[in-house]
């Protein structure tokens, strides 16, 4: 299966950010049914800590480029973190680089390709984004 590969991939990748949040204290539920295999589209991660909930969709990347969401899951996982009050972010690793970068889910671009319609992560957004850890200070009171 050609897939195989790179949902392994993926799942690690989500499976270490979950033990990152729950080291800094955060309660965190892994969608078990979370990307194609799933019926409805559901973000990767839910993480909540003191009333604060995010919802983060999580990718993996040799080198940062531009990421593509099909539009059918950004909306329904648009919906799901406006259902539940939460903050939702793009969460991407980039082998070799300490830590992960975070970008607000508002920042995709709608496009219409050829083989439908996508909301981008642009490459230049992804090189700005901020680090995940400042993400998860906002807001918190000493």
């Amino acid at each position: 299966m050609p897939d195989a590969e790179p949902r392994r991939i993926g799942k690690a990748a989500e499976l270490r950010l979950a033990d990152y949040l729950r080291r800094r204290g955060w309660s965190v539920i892994r969608a078990p049914a979370s990307g194609a295999r799933s019926k409805q589209p559901l973000p990767d991660i839910v993480a909540m800590k003191g009333g604060r909930i995010l919802v983060l969709e999580v990718k993996y990347r040799e080198t940062p480029r531009s990421i593509y969401i099909e539009e059918e899951k950004y909306i329904g996982i648009k919906e799901y973190a406006e259902n539940a009050g939460a903050e939702a972010y793009l969460v991407v690793k980039v082998r070799g680089e300490e830590g992960y970068r975070a970008i607000e889910w508002s920042k995709a671009e709608r496009q219409s390709l050829s083989n439908g319609t996508w909301y981008v992560f642009y490459k230049h957004v992804i090189d700005r984004a901020k680090s995940l850890d400042s993400v998860l200070v906002e807001h918190e009171v000493e």
